[in-house]
């Protein structure tokens, strides 16, 4: 809930600084930044950056997690058919 309340923040942030460019470009000057379209796409890099490595992060772990309950799922079976067998 808390990345949902924050997307609609960061969301409604860049449509006000986009409709609005005297805002963005006041707060550029107040940051130091020249212009103010680069107020709005440092940060849009940034986070589009951190969702990139968020993903990536996210991808191996269910990777991991899927070769474990593969491997616990095949030794089930190859101890059932060893029972059988038996």
């Amino acid at each position: 809930m808390r990345a949902i309340v924050a997307e609609v923040l960061v969301f409604s942030a860049g449509g006000i600084m986009i409709s609005i460019p005297s805002v963005s470009l006041w707060l550029a000057s107040l940051v130091g930044i020249g212009r103010g379209v680069d107020f709005v796409t440092y940060p849009t890099i940034i986070w589009l950056v951190r969702e990139s490595i968020l993903a990536r992060h996210l991808r191996w772990s269910e990777s991991d997690r899927m070769t474990a309950l593969v491997r616990v799922l095949a030794m089930r079976s190859a101890q059932k058919r060893s029972a059988v067998h038996v």
